[in-house]
C-alpha cells in the first residue's frame, strides 16, 4: 500500500536591522505570497507574522509555512520572489543586510493530532499561537505526546473559537539528541487562547512537561500578510 507523504511545515523567525528594515522585508514577502497564492497551490500555508504582545518589539518577524511535499518546498525556494528575499539578507558595499543575523527555522512535520476548522478561512484577525517544549531527551517527547494529543482532542470537540491547531515534530533528529514538541495554534482572539489556557488537558501537559524539565515557550502572532488556509478570500469561503 501507498504511503502518504507527510506535509512539510516550517517555522522561521527573521530579526530585522531596524523597524524599517522590517518593513522592507515584509514587502519581499508580500511578493512571495502573492507568487505562490497564484503559482504554487502546493503551498498550504504562508503566513508572515509579526509579534502580538510586544508593543516595542518592531524589528522581529516570523513565517509560518506548509508545503504538500518536500519538492514542493524544494522548488518554491527557487521562485523569484524567495531569491530576492534571500538576496536582502546579504551585505554588499551599498546595500546593507535587512537581517542582523541569520534566521532561525524550525522545520517540521505535523503529527496526527491536528485540526481545521472552515471558518479558519474567513476569520480576518485570528489570534496565533506558537508554542514549544524542549525535553532533556527524544523519549520525554513520547511520554509528553499523548497529553498533547488530549488537548488537541479536546479542543477540536469543546472550543469552537480554537480554529486550527497542529501538533508537530522536527522533520530530522536534532543532533544535540534533545526533544522537542511544537505547535501552531490559531483562535478568534486573545481571549479565546485565555479560555484554552483553564481547560484541564492543558494544565495536565504543562505539569508533565514541567516535572521532565521540559522548557516551554509560547509566542503569540498577528499575521500581516499571507493565509492560513487555501480557501482565504475564496467564494467558497464566503458563502
Amino acid at each position: 500500500m501507498a504511503t502518504t507523504e507527510p506535509t512539510l511545515v516550517v517555522v522561521a523567525q527573521l530579526q530585522a536591522t531596524s523597524k524599517d528594515a522590517r518593513d522592507q522585508l515584509v514587502g519581499l514577502f508580500q511578493n512571495i505570497v502573492e507568487y505562490s497564492r497564484v503559482e504554487e497551490p502546493g503551498v498550504l500555508k504562508y503566513a508572515v507574522c509579526t509579534p502580538a504582545d510586544d508593543p516595542n518589539d518592531d524589528t522581529t518577524l516570523y513565517a509560518i509555512e506548509e508545503y504538500a511535499t518536500q519538492s514542493t518546498f524544494e522548488a518554491h525556494m527557487s521562485t523569484p520572489p524567495v531569491l530576492s528575499l534571500i538576496s536582502s539578507f546579504a551585505s554588499t558595499s551599498q546595500t546593507p543586510s535587512l537581517i542582523s543575523k541569520p534566521p532561525t527555522v524550525h522545520t517540521l512535520h505535523w503529527t496526527s493530532a491536528i485540526f481545521t476548522r472552515p471558518t479558519l478561512a474567513t476569520h480576518p484577525n485570528p489570534y496565533i499561537l506558537f508554542a514549544t517544549i524542549d525535553t532533556p531527551s527524544i523519549a520525554d517527547t513520547e511520554t509528553i505526546a499523548p497529553y498533547g494529543a488530549a488537548v488537541v482532542s479536546f479542543a477540536k470537540d469543546n472550543e469552537p473559537d480554537t480554529l486550527f491547531y497542529g501538533d508537530a515534530r522536527p522533520k530530522d533528529k536534532r543532533e544535540d539528541e534533545k526533544g522537542f514538541i511544537a505547535a501552531v495554534e490559531v483562535y478568534t482572539d486573545k481571549a479565546a487562547l485565555d479560555r484554552h489556557f483553564q481547560g484541564e488537558a492543558l494544565k495536565a501537559m504543562v505539569a508533565e512537561s514541567q516535572k521532565l524539565d521540559g522548557k516551554l515557550t509560547f509566542l503569540g502572532l498577528n499575521k500581516v500578510a499571507g493565509w492560513l488556509s487555501r480557501d482565504e478570500g475564496s467564494e467558497a469561503a464566503k458563502a
